[in-house]
Parts: structure tokens; C-alpha cells; sequence
């Protein structure tokens, strides 16, 4: 058997988007962690239902289709990771590298959901 992270795409299912934004995802899950990794085309992936120290900064990892186990091409790069939870209907981020112009809430990448 394939070894390596088990995902299932989810934003075309849970937002009828190809790619979501990082703010839509808390309109799913009030609280939680979603891993950002970048494939090797350069886009960015978000990984959501990660629990807390989920992965480190720089490891690289596969992925595989968790329903059809299909492997996703090459390694992926865990380029960041970020905690958020919702206080009184705002939402509190708490990601390991701050934000910055290139990378943020507004930030848009395709999504799949650790299984």
C-alpha cells in the first residue's frame, strides 16, 4: 500500500469552487488547522483538518486520493501551517510564518480535507 498522507479533494463538494480562499474555509469548520503545501507545478494545496503540529515548516510529503488512491504528482513542500478558531463570529488566525503580502486570508488555493 501507498504510504503517505491520505486526502480527499473538498472544495468543488463543500464551496462549488475549484479553489477557495483561506478566510472561506472557518465557514465550514469554526476551528482548526489547515497545512499549506506547495506541489511542484508551485501552486498552493490547503490540507484542512489537521490537528495542531500536524506536519513541519519544509518537510516534503506525498499525498494519495483517499477514495480512488490515486497518487497526486510529486513531493509537496509544507510551506506553512495555520491554527484558527472563531471568538464571538471573528475569526482569530495563528499561522506558524506571519502573513504577508504574497500569502494570507485572501490567499486562494485549491482544498482537500485530511481522511
Amino acid at each position: 500500500m501507498f504510504k503517505g498522507w491520505a486526502i480527499l479533494p473538498a472544495a468543488k463538494v463543500l464551496f462549488d469552487k475549484n479553489k477557495v480562499e483561506l478566510a472561506d474555509i472557518p465557514n465550514q469548520w469554526p476551528s482548526g488547522t489547515v497545512v499549506v503545501c506547495k506541489k511542484p507545478n508551485g501552486q498552493l494545496h490547503f490540507i484542512a483538518g489537521a490537528s495542531d503540529n500536524y506536519s513541519e515548516l519544509g518537510k516534503q510529503v506525498e499525498c494519495y486520493h483517499d477514495q480512488t488512491g490515486a497518487q497526486f504528482p510529486g513531493t509537496w513542500l509544507v510551506v506553512n501551517e495555520v491554527s484558527y478558531k472563531t471568538v464571538d463570529g471573528k475569526v482569530e488566525w495563528s499561522p506558524k510564518l506571519p502573513f504577508n503580502k504574497d500569502f494570507n486570508v485572501t490567499t486562494k488555493a485549491a482544498m482537500a480535507v485530511f481522511k
